[in-house]
C-alpha cells in the first residue's frame, strides 16, 4: 500500500493543504490511502472523506497530540492566585489514528479533555496518562519522527516504556520522516534503536504540509499571520526550515530513506514503506460516514403530540387577535387545510422532535417573560409554526410559502432562525443547558479564512508596509472580497499600482488568499443533542464557551442539528419602552397585537419619521418612505414590507427599488411580466420582489408544484448554469402544456424572471421584521417619551445624537442628570418651568460616575425619604467611596444638583453647556456658545497666504498647492479631505464646482461669503492612488498652522481625513457623519460630516448633508 501522511489547513499555521482536495492530488501522485493526522482537531476529517469520493484513495483518520507532563499546572497555579508566565513544560507530540468506531469516540473525549478550561493555555494539551489510556482502549499509537517528537526528551525512554505498557504493544508504530537535516537524522536514529530494542513496528512516511516545493512560503507566511509575526522579527526562526514538506513522489520516499540509512549507519527495510504500511491501513479501517440526527426525545409519540399542540394552538389563533386579526370563518379551512398538509410533511420527514424543541425552547422564553422576535427567516411560511407560537408571522394573511421553509422532496434539517432579547440570550442558553444537559448544548465555530482584501492587509503587514498605504484594500469591500487579488488587479486602479510598487508583497497575498486563519464562535448556532456530544465531536473552546468542532456544513452531517438563537437589541428597546408605558400609564401593551392598519402608525411610517425605528432609521430608507406616502397608491403595512426586501444593493442598483416607487408616485407603469402575473405581482407595484413571487410564477406559468418552484428558486439563486437550463425547458414545455404559451413567450417570460430572482429576497423574513419595525414606529406614535428613552438606553452611543434631536422635534428635552429624579436608567419628567416632557439623563452619562456611583447616589436618596432636600443632606449621606469629589464635582458641573441648591445655574442654561459638552459627550447635542468671533481679517488672509506660499515652496509642488477660498466675513470652516479636480483647475478650494454642497449651504441659509474653504491635504490625489502616511503628516501639520492663525469658531470636517483630524472619540470617521463636538482645545465646535464626492454615487446622501449645513448654520446664528 502506497501511503501519504499529512497535516492539512486545520494544523494552523502548521500546514496549507487543503482537506478535500487531499485524496485527488494523492491519487495524481500514485497513492493509495492518505493518512490525516492534524495537530489537536479532527476537523478535517469529513472534507477529506468527501474529497475522496471520486477517487480509491483510503482515508486513515487521525489525530497529532500536544502533550505535556502535566497539562493543568498553569490552572492550579492561576487559581493559586499566582503568575503561570514563568511556567515551562517539556511538550512533544504522538499521533493517535482510529481504529473503530469506539475509536472515533475515544479520541473525541481525548480531546475534548484537552479543551477543557483546566488544561487549555493558550492551546489544547493533553497528559501521557490520558494518551496512555486512549491507547490502552484499542487505538492505534504512533510515535512521529518530526521535530515535536518525544525523542528530543532525555527520558523518552522511561516515558514510553509507561505508556506502550498501557496497550498493546502490536498496536504501537513507529513512524520515521527520512528528511535530511541534522535535527530529524538524530531524531529518527533514536527512534529506530527504541523500536528494534521494544520491536515495534516501523513505517516511513515523507510527510506533506503543502502540495509542491513551492508552496513552502506560503505555508511559513501562513505561519507568520496566524500567529502575527512580521518577516523581520526573529520570532519567524521557529518556522521549520525544511523546505520539502510537499507531496513527493512515491521514489522520493525509498530514496530518502536509503540516504538516511548511509548517513547515520544504521540498516532499514523496504518493508517500513510497504508492508508495515499496509499493516496500518489494515489495522485502521474506519471510515467516516454520515450520522442519523439526534436530537433529544420530546415525546412518546412526538407526531401525535406534535398536532395536538398545533391544533390545539390554530384554535386559539382563532379566538386571538395576532397584529389586530383573527382569521374570519371563511379563511379557517385554509388554515386547518395547511395545519394538516405540514403535519403530514412533517411525519414523513421525521421532523416533529426538532419542532417540538423549538415549541419548548420559545415556551419557556415566555414563561420566563424573555422578549422574542417574530420568526426571522423562511420559518414564517410555517402555519404549524405560527399556530404553535414559534412565530408570529401568519402565513395565510401574508401570502407566505411552507415550501419555502421545507422542500418536501429534500431531506435538509430545518433552519428556524429564533430572535430574542439580547440582554437575555444568555438565559435561553441556560435553559437549553440545565433542560437538556450541559453534555448535549455547545455552540458552532466558523472557519476564518484569508479573502483578498484580509491577504493583502496581512501580506502587507508581514513586510511592514504603512497602514495608510494598506487603505487601498478598501477598494475590495462587501462582495467584493470574493474578488481574485489577480482580477482586481486589472479591475482595480488602486490595487494594480499597489501590486506594481509591492510585488513581492502583492504575489504573496495572492498565494495566501483563502488559507484559513484561524476559527471563531458562530454568533447564534446553538447544538441541542440527543446523544453525548463527544459521540459525535469534539467539545472545544471558542471565546471562553463550549462549542463543537464541525461548522455549520458539517453539523448536518453529524446528525447534529443547530438551532440560531440571536440577540436582538430591538427586542430590549421594545420591551423597555413597554415597561416605560406601564410605569407611566399603569397600561400593558401586548406589542403582537398591534392592528398593522393604524393610521397614525402608518403616517409616521409615511412620512419618514423613522429615526431609531428598527431598519427603517438612515436617510435614504426615510427619503424613500417619504416618497411612497405621497404617491398615488394607499400606503399600508405591504408598503414596508416590500420596501425594505428592496432597499439592498442589488435591487437598488438594478432600479428595482426606483420602478417600485415611480409606479407608486404614477410617474411610471411597471413593465408587465405576462398577463398571468399581473395579480400575483399588483401588491409590489408590477415589481418581483420576493423569492415566494419567483415560486408562485412557475407554478401559475407552468403548473410547477411548490417543490419544484422552490428548486428553481434555489437554482437562481445559485445561478447554477446547467440546473437552469434544464428547469427552463421544462418552464417552457409547462407553459404551453398548461396555458397554451408559445416557446418564444414563454422563454422571455423566464428571463425576466431569472433576471428578477438574481435579487429577490425571502418574504417571510421580510414580513417577519417589517412587523417589528411597525412595532416600533407604533410605541415611537404614541408614546414618544417612553420610545425615546427606552431608544437612548438600548441603541449605541453613535446614534444618540441623532435621537436627542428627533426627541427634541417631538417636544421632549434630553437634560442633564437631576439629583432627585435621575437614576441608573433614563428617567421620564416633566418641566414645569418649560411646560415640558424632559429625558433625565442617567447619573452613568456623566463621565466618571459609574454604575456603583449611580447605586450609591440612589441609595442615599431612598434614606432620605427618596428626595435630597440640600446639598448638604446629599453629602452626609451618599457612601463616598462609590461616589467620590471628582464624580460628585463632575455632577456638580453638568448641574446634577440645580434641583436642591439655589445658588446653582439652572440645569439647562446655556452657560453649562461647555462641561455638560466635556462631561456627557454624545447624549447632550447642543452646541457650546463660544464667546469670540471667527476672524479673518487682512492680517489673517496674509498669514495663511504667506503660509501656502511656504508650502509652495518647501514641498517645491509650486501651483499644484491648492489654496483656500476665504469669504468676506467668513461665520463657518469647511475642511475638505483634498481638492478635486474643480479646485485643481481653480487653483482654489470650492470657486468653482461643488454645486450640490453649495446648493446645501444655501438652503441653509448661509452666503458663500459667509464661508471659509479649505482641505486637509492641499494637493489633488491621483487616480487610483492613496496619500501616504508621510504625505498625510506633512500636510497636517501645515494644517496645524492654518488652524492656529484663523481660529474658526465652527468647523465642517467633510471626510474621513478631515474628520479623523479633529476626531478624539474612539468612533471611526465613517460613524462620525451628523454629529456634533465641542473641541475644548480649540474652543470650537466641529460638526462631522461625509465626503461630498460620495453624493455621485449615493444622491440620497443629499438630505443628510442639507442636515449637516443646517446644524452649523444653527450653531453660527446661536
Amino acid at each position: 500500500m502506497k501511503a501519504l501522511l499529512c497535516r492539512t489547513e486545520f494544523s494552523l499555521g502548521e500546514s496549507v493543504l487543503k482537506a478535500d482536495k487531499l485524496a485527488p492530488k494523492a491519487a495524481e501522485m500514485g497513492y493509495e490511502a492518505i493518512v490525516v493526522a492534524d495537530t489537536m482537531s479532527i476537523s478535517s476529517i469529513i472534507p477529506a472523506q468527501l474529497g475522496s469520493t471520486d477517487t480509491d484513495v483510503k482515508v486513515i483518520c487521525g489525530v497529532r497530540l500536544t502533550i505535556v507532563p502535566d497539562p493543568q499546572l498553569e490552572y492550579r497555579t492561576k487559581e493559586a492566585g499566582e503568575s503561570a508566565k514563568g511556567i515551562r513544560q517539556d511538550e512533544f507530540s504522538m499521533t493517535l489514528l482510529i481504529k473503530n468506531d469506539q475509536g472515533f469516540v475515544d479520541v473525541c473525549e481525548l480531546l475534548t479533555l484537552g479543551n477543557r478550561e483546566e488544561q487549555f493555555y493558550f492551546k489544547p494539551r493533553v497528559s501521557p496518562e490520558q494518551v496512555a489510556e486512549c491507547f490502552a482502549k484499542g487505538n492505534v499509537l504512533m510515535l512521529s519522527s518530526d521535530k515535536g517528537s518525544v525523542f528530543k526528551l532525555p527520558t523518552h525512554a522511561e516515558l514510553l516504556d509507561k505508556m506502550i505498557g498501557a496497550g498493546n504493544a502490536s498496536d504501537c508504530v513507529m513512524a520515521l520522516y527520512p528528511i535530511e537535516t541534522p535535527l530529524y537524522d538524530q531524531i529518527n536514529k533514536k527512534a529506530l534503536e527504541y523500536a528494534n530494542q521494544k520491536e515495534l513496528v516501523v513505517a516511513a512516511f515523507y510527510p506533506a504540509y503543502y502540495e509542491t516545493i513551492e508552496d513552502a512560503d506560503i505555508k511559513d507566511f501562513a505561519y507568520l499571520v496566524i500567529n502575527n509575526v512580521k518577516a523581520d522579527q526573529p520570532y519567524r526562526a521557529l518556522v521549520p526550515y525544511n523546505r520539502e514538506s510537499c507531496i513527493q513522489e512515491r521514489s522520493r520516499l525509498l530514496k530518502s530513506l536509503k540516504e538516511f540509512a548511509v548517513r547515520m549507519g544504521v540498516r532499514v527495510s523496504p518493508d517500513y514503506v510497504s508492508a508495515n504500511q499496509d499493516l496500518i491501513i489494515e489495522q485502521c479501517n474506519w471510515r467516516w460516514h454520515k450520522l442519523d440526527v439526534s436530537l433529544p426525545k420530546m415525546a412518546d409519540d412526538e407526531d401525535k403530540t406534535l398536532a395536538e399542540l398545533a391544533v390545539k394552538g390554530l384554535k386559539d389563533r382563532f379566538v386571538e387577535p395576532c397584529f389586530g386579526y383573527v382569521p374570519p370563518e371563511s379563511e379557517r379551512p385554509k388554515y386547518i387545510e395547511a395545519v394538516k398538509y405540514e403535519l403530514g410533511i412533517l411525519k414523513k420527514l421525521g421532523f416533529a422532535p426538532y419542532f417540538l424543541l423549538v415549541n419548548d425552547l420559545i415556551q419557556a422564553s415566555k414563561t420566563r417573560k424573555i422578549p422574542l422576535g417574530c420568526g426571522r427567516g423562511s420559518v414564517g411560511g410555517s402555519v404549524v409554526a405560527w399556530s404553535l407560537g414559534i412565530t408570529e408571522t401568519d402565513p395565510i394573511r401574508h401570502g407566505l410559502l411552507f415550501e419555502r421553509f421545507i422542500n418536501p422532496e429534500r431531506l435538509d434539517l430545518p433552519d428556524a432562525d429564533l430572535d430574542f432579547s439580547q440582554s437575555r440570550r444568555h438565559e435561553v442558553l441556560e435553559y437549553l443547558e440545565s433542560k437538556y444537559g450541559e453534555e448535549y448544548v455547545a455552540g458552532i465555530p466558523n472557519y476564518m479564512y484569508l479573502g483578498s482584501a484580509s491577504a493583502l492587509r496581512d501580506a502587507g503587514r508581514i513586510y511592514g508596509i504603512d497602514q495608510t498605504e494598506l487603505a487601498v484594500t478598501k477598494e475590495i469591500t462587501g462582495d467584493g472580497d470574493n474578488l481574485p487579488l489577480e482580477d482586481a488587479k486589472e479591475e482595480l486602479g488602486g490595487i494594480g499600482k499597489f501590486a506594481a510598487k509591492y510585488p513581492a508583497v502583492f504575489d504573496l497575498a495572492c498565494k495566501l488568499q483563502n488559507t484559513m486563519r484561524g476559527y471563531g464562535r458562530h454568533a447564534a448556532g446553538v447544538i441541542v443533542a440527543g446523544d453525548k456530544l463527544t459521540n459525535r465531536s469534539v467539545v472545544e473552546r471558542r471565546g471562553g464557551e463550549r462549542t463543537i468542532n464541525w461548522d455549520k456544513r458539517h453539523c448536518e452531517d453529524m446528525g447534529l442539528v443547530k438551532l440560531d438563537v440571536l440577540g436582538l437589541a430591538t427586542l430590549d428597546l421594545l420591551q423597555l419602552a413597554c415597561d416605560y408605558v406601564k410605569e407611566r400609564h399603569g397600561k400593558d401593551i401586548d406589542i403582537y397585537s398591534v392592528p398593522l392598519d393604524d393610521e397614525k402608525t402608518l403616517k409616521t411610517l409615511s412620512e419618514g419619521r423613522t429615526t431609531a425605528v428598527f431598519q427603517l432609521e438612515s436617510s435614504g430608507m426615510k427619503k424613500t418612505l417619504r416618497d411612497l406616502g405621497n404617491g398615488i397608491e394607499p400606503f399600508t403595512f405591504e408598503t414596508v414590507t416590500a420596501t425594505t426586501a428592496l432597499f439592498r444593493p442589488g435591487p437598488m442598483q438594478s432600479g428595482a427599488l426606483d420602478t417600485f416607487v415611480s409606479v407608486a408616485k404614477g410617474y411610471e407603469r411597471a413593465e408587465a411580466i405576462h398577463p398571468l402575473l399581473d395579480e400575483l405581482l399588483s401588491e409590489t407595484n408590477g415589481v418581483m420582489v420576493y423569492q415566494e413571487q419567483t415560486m408562485k410564477a412557475c407554478q401559475i406559468m407552468a403548473g410547477f408544484s411548490m417543490t419544484e418552484a422552490d428548486k428553481v428558486r434555489k437554482a437562481m439563486g445559485k445561478k447554477d448554469a446547467e440546473l437552469m437550463a434544464k428547469m427552463k425547458a421544462s418552464f417552457v414545455e409547462g407553459c404551453e402544456k398548461v396555458n397554451g404559451i408559445p416557446e418564444a413567450v414563454a422563454g422571455d417570460v423566464w428571463d425576466k424572471i431569472e433576471k428578477f430572482a438574481g435579487y429577490g429576497f425571502n418574504k417571510s423574513h421580510s414580513v417577519a421584521y417589517s412587523l417589528l419595525s411597525f412595532c416600533s414606529a407604533y410605541l415611537k406614535t404614541y408614546y414618544p417619551a417612553e420610545f425615546f428613552a427606552a431608544a437612548l438606553t438600548i441603541l449605541g452611543s453613535d446614534k444618540h445624537p441623532a435621537i436627542v434631536r428627533d426627541a427634541r422635534e417631538h417636544g421632549i428635552e434630553v437634560v442633564p442628570p437631576c439629583i432627585n429624579h435621575s437614576s441608573d436608567r433614563l428617567e421620564i419628567g416633566y418641566d414645569s418651568k418649560r411646560e415640558q416632557t424632559v429625558l433625565y439623563a442617567p447619573f452613568s452619562a456623566v463621565k466618571g460616575c459609574s454604575a456603583a456611583g449611580a447605586k450609591a447616589i440612589i441609595e442615599a436618596r431612598a434614606k432620605c425619604g427618596g428626595r435630597f432636600s440640600t446639598v448638604e443632606q446629599f453629602e452626609e449621606v451618599v457612601l463616598k467611596r462609590a461616589c467620590n469629589a471628582r464624580v460628585r464635582e463632575a455632577l456638580r458641573k453638568v448641574g446634577a444638583f440645580a434641583d436642591i441648591d439655589p445658588k446653582e445655574l439652572d440645569a439647562r442654561h446655556p452657560d453649562r453647556r461647555k462641561d455638560q459638552a466635556a462631561l456627557m459627550g454624545d447624549i447632550m447635542i447642543d452646541a457650546v456658545g463660544v464667546e469670540r468671533d471667527f476672524i479673518c481679517d487682512a492680517k489673517v488672509c496674509a498669514q495663511v497666504n504667506a503660509l501656502h506660499s511656504r508650502i509652495e515652496k518647501e514641498t517645491e509642488l509650486g501651483e499644484a498647492i491648492v489654496r483656500p477660498t476665504i469669504g468676506r466675513k467668513p461665520k463657518v470652516m469647511i475642511v475638505l479631505d483634498a481638492p478635486n479636480g474643480w479646485d485643481e483647475k481653480s487653483g482654489y478650494i470650492m470657486s468653482e464646482g461643488h454645486d450640490d454642497f453649495k446648493a446645501a449651504l444655501t438652503n441653509a441659509g448661509f452666503k458663500m461669503g459667509d464661508i471659509y474653504a479649505t482641505s486637509l491635504m492641499k494637493i489633488v490625489k491621483g487616480k487610483d492612488e492613496q496619500f501616504t502616511s508621510e504625505q498625510i503628516n506633512l500636510f497636517k501639520d501645515y494644517f496645524a498652522h492654518e488652524l492656529e492663525y484663523t481660529k474658526p469658531t465652527v468647523v465642517i470636517a467633510m471626510g474621513s481625513l478631515a474628520a479623523g483630524y479633529f476626531n478624539t472619540s474612539k468612533l471611526k470617521p465613517s460613524e462620525l457623519s451628523g454629529r456634533n463636538e465641542y473641541d475644548s482645545a480649540r474652543d470650537c465646535n466641529i460638526i462631522f460630516g461625509f465626503n461630498p464626492g460620495m453624493l455621485h454615487f449615493k444622491p440620497e446622501k443629499k438630505t443628510e448633508l442639507e442636515d449637516i449645513c443646517k446644524k452649523a448654520y444653527e450653531i453660527v446664528n446661536g
